[in-house]
């Protein structure tokens, strides 16, 4: 049922060949020609043609692509109390988590420079439909979203429960405050925060993970409109050794697998005893709702891998770039070291990764297909400009300019020189 390769040269031909599918998904002139047109047509036709791609995609005719303050709070109201205190705590140690992490204004004085820093004023969240409510992400764009102090946020996510988004974003919504949540989704719906439509407000940077249509809507409209980054269908590496408990990295590598048919769950071990104990023990965890998605995924894209020193783990994870990486090993804080390539990391057998999806802390919306080469996921600072200044005095100036002179005239612009030397030629007191 799973694929079970073996040695470091078999596993990194494996992975890449992962990447080289996704790619050619992405790179199909079809797809990329569809996304294309339906951003034009939002782009010209606006709430109209929203309805209509809805009506295409979804099934469902639109009354109302706003969805009015009140249906969140009646959704939020009837949630059962268990559900609300979880996501009371969720909220909590996430606000926490983005509060640590915000970074500082600071000021040299010696130097007279220094950042000040300002959040974007509208930031547009998609939270995905599809196959589950994903209530966790709302509260893990939102809310870092509004640490950072933006002044408006909106979600967008696709009808999927008589005609609105499920109920469980919607009471997600509520309590994360979101200002606006618009009934719709997919290509369309990035577009419409990009240029803006007669509901739907233009948005300063869109952000939050989707399938590969809206992947390759954000990548397309990126420069008209801020992008977080491309956080395509979820990827999980688990590096496991002899000390490694087989049913938590059986059970890792199951939940991992029923995100999405795109989805890749990756387990890599040096022991030969533990790989076929996971392999034994998937089938018994594959007793769930979402089975024929998690079973078409561990077929397709899902590797056991055998490699001679749990090491060599460290240079597979660097080559793939995975979203999520966990380590049960006794070497945790040594392979911990060596990481370079990933989204999030989780050491250690009760730290893991499905704590991070609902409630650890950090944005669960992190770079997938490889992007962790160059990115990192969603922060605080998605949402914030960084923008130094500087603020030299007159003596320091009269100073520094001989030297900017010099180079402005290397550089064979005049201009520049001049502006340095006037200073210099012409001090007022």
């Amino acid at each position: 049922m799973v694929k079970v390769v073996r040695g470091i040269k078999e596993a990194k031909e494996a992975i890449l060949n992962i990447r080289k599918r996704q790619l050619e998904s992405l790179n199909e002139q079809t797809f990329f020609t569809t996304v294309t047109k339906i951003i034009n047509n939002v782009k010209d036709f606006g709430d109209q043609a929203l309805i209509n791609y809805t009506k295409d995609f979804d099934n469902v005719t639109l009354e109302n692509i706003l969805i009015p303050q009140k249906v969140l709070k009646d959704n939020w109201d009837n949630l059962d109390q268990k559900l609300k205190n979880s996501l009371m705590l969720a909220s909590k140690r996430i606000r926490e988590y983005h509060k640590i992490s915000k970074p500082k204004e600071w000021y040299d004085k010696k130097n007279q420079y220094g950042v000040k820093n300002i959040p974007v004023e509208k930031a547009g969240i998609y939270i995905p439909g599809g196959n589950a409510p994903l209530l966790s992400t709302v509260l893990m764009t939102v809310i870092p979203a509004k640490v950072a102090g933006v002044s408006e946020i909106s979600v967008c996510t696709p009808p999927s429960f008589h005609g609105l988004p499920h109920p469980f974003i919607l009471a997600a919504c509520y309590l994360a405050k979101v200002d606006k949540v618009y009934t719709i989704g997919g290509a369309q719906s990035i577009a419409a925060m990009a240029y803006g439509t007669q509901t739907v407000e233009k948005v300063d940077i869109i952000c939050g993970p989707g399938n590969k249509w809206v992947t390759e809507a954000k990548r397309q409209l990126f420069g008209k409109v801020g992008i977080d980054g491309l956080y395509g269908p979820t990827e999980s590496f688990i590096i496991g050794d002899d000390t490694a408990i087989p049913e938590f990295c059986a059970v890792d590598f199951v939940s991992q697998a029923e995100h999405d048919i795109s989805s890749v769950p990756l387990f890599c071990t040096n022991s030969e005893k533990l790989l076929y104990k996971v392999k034994k023990l998937i089938p018994d965890y594959l007793n769930i709702n979402n089975k024929d998605i998690a079973e078409s995924v561990i077929k397709n894209n899902g590797l056991l891998i055998l490699v001679d020193d749990i090491k060599d783990s460290i240079l597979l994870v660097n080559t793939f770039a995975p979203e999520h990486v966990s380590v049960m090993t006794k070497i945790n804080n040594e392979i911990l070291d060596e990481l370079k390539n990933v989204g999030v990391i989780f050491l250690g057998s009760y730290s893991h990764h499905v704590l991070g999806d609902y409630i650890a802390g950090p944005s669960h919306a992190m770079p997938t297909g490889g992007t962790a080469n160059f990115s990192s996921g969603l922060g605080v600072d998605t949402f914030i400009k960084f923008v130094p200044y500087v603020n030299i005095g007159k003596h320091e100036a009269i100073e520094l300019s001989h030297s900017a002179s010099i180079i402005g005239k290397a550089e064979l612009m005049e201009g520049h020189a001049n502006s340095a030397l006037e200073r210099i030629n012409k001090q007022i007191d």
